[in-house]
Formats: C-alpha cells, structure tokens, sequence
C-alpha cells in the first residue's frame, strides 16, 4: 500500500485507463481512496507471505487467461467447420461467443442423447422430485457438470431452447 500511496496521480490514471477505467469522477475518488487509505497491518509476518503468494500467483493467472484465449480461438475454428452450427446460432441470445461454447458443451455426436430429457439431466438443469410420505420436496442435482449447465441459462430464469432431432423442444423452470 506504501507503493501505491506514493504513487502519482498521473501514474494512477495512467494505470486506470490503461484498465479501462476512464470515468475522471470515478478516478479520483480512487486516488483519493488510496492516498487516505489506512493499513489493516503493518506486521511483515502477514504482509510479506502474502506478497509473495500473489508474485507467485500472478503469472499463473496470466497463463490462464492466454489458455482460455487460445481454447476461445480453437473452439471458434472448429465451430465454424460444423454442419450442426445452425442449430446452435438459432438460440436467443446465443452470438457468436455463447453458441460455440454451448456447442462444445453438447458435442458433435448427435446419437449421444435420444431425449431432451437426458440432455437435462445430465447437465444438472432437470430438476430433481423426491416424495416421502405426504411430503413432496424439489431440488436441484447434486451430482453433473455444471459448468454445462451454465451456458444454457439466458439470465431470465429460463433455458435455452434445446435441439432434439427435428424438433426444438423449450424448457424452463
């Protein structure tokens, strides 16, 4: 924090817009943060470890990121390539960020699921029933993949529509 409280305000907004941050009102009221900032520590014991563990993790993450790009990229060549592509670019809302993912989520192979219903329970957006008794009680799966449950939500509480043979078959909470 030291650092950074020294720093210049034209370094500051330097490094803001640099990260997209461009909204001069926004800018100073970050600088004013950080120059009236007030350290929750100053022992070295805490500080020092921690440091090093974000050295540590910093290019990690930056090589992460460069994986995904180049996963976005692959994914985006092979898509472009697929008979079945239609079908994923007629989703609401699928451009071409989404449609491709949710394309890789369900694979090429056509024969892998014979019902939408199986295309919902393994990617977790089936509910699940459970009755004991009189009492009857819904949840959500415990056990899939959920990272492909998550390209299928449109962000109004409703899935995508899901291809199944000739037919388009919506399906919602």
């Amino acid at each position: 924090m030291p650092l950074a409280r020294a720093a210049r305000k034209t370094t500051l907004i330097t490094f803001f817009n640099q990260h997209n941050s461009r909204y001069p009102d926004v800018n100073q009221k970050r600088i004013n943060d950080i120059k009236n900032t007030v350290a929750l520590t100053d022992d070295s014991g805490v500080i020092e470890p921690n440091r090093i563990m974000i050295e540590v993790l910093v290019p990690q993450l930056k090589l992460l990121i460069e994986s995904v790009m180049r996963m976005d990229i692959e994914i985006k060549k092979y898509y472009k390539n697929q008979d079945d592509r239609i079908i994923f670019d007629s989703f609401p809302g699928a451009g071409p960020q989404l449609a491709p993912r949710i394309f890789v989520a369900f694979g090429a192979n056509r024969d892998k699921y014979n019902t939408a219903a199986e295309i919902q329970k393994y990617t977790g957006v089936a509910p699940v029933i459970e009755q004991s008794g009189q009492k009857t009680w819904t949840h959500w799966r415990y056990s899939c993949p959920t990272f492909l449950s998550k390209p299928l939500w449109n962000g109004r509480g409703n899935l995508y529509a899901i291809p199944f043979g000739q037919k388009r078959i919506m399906i919602s909470r």
